[in-house]
């Protein structure tokens, strides 16, 4: 029982790390290199909007959701974790993710209708220029 305990400790403390994408400084510049990443959106139910204004929300809410998965794949996601134990058993466990970053240069791949229309899916990319990834470094403290 003890060693279920430890591990499930070990684990909960794991959680809590916070995980940072590494970029080399002196990395030679090359143009193909790029990250892409892919947001959804969902078309409201609404009976008060137009169907046009319901496309253009989804549409909005799938470019952000790129823009969220972008800054995820630079700067990663930092999770907080919390577990209460009583009584050898866990009571409660809750987690929770947060990003937060900066994303310019970004370039719009693809927006396309998916799921009959009900949804759409924007594709998004970003250059790993130097000046992007100079800025990277510097808000990640990497100087």
């Amino acid at each position: 029982m003890f060693k279920i305990i430890s591990c499930l400790m070990v684990a909960v403390v794991m959680s809590g790390c916070s995980i940072k994408t590494e970029f080399v400084p002196n990395m030679p510049y090359d143009e193909s290199v790029e990250i892409t990443a892919v947001g959804l959106g969902v078309l409201p139910n609404s009976e008060e909007m137009s169907t046009e204004q319901m496309h253009m929300l989804a549409v909005k809410a799938s470019k952000m959701d790129a823009y969220r998965s972008l800054v995820e794949k630079v700067y990663g996601v930092k999770i907080t974790s919390n577990v209460s134990i009583r009584s050898l058993a866990i009571e409660n466990d809750s987690f929770k993710g947060r990003v937060d970053g900066l994303i310019q240069m970004a370039e719009i791949v693809e927006v396309r209708s998916i799921m009959d229309g009900g949804a759409y899916e924007t594709t998004m990319k970003v250059r790993m220029t130097p000046e992007f990834r100079s800025y990277v470094l510097k808000e990640s403290g990497g100087d």
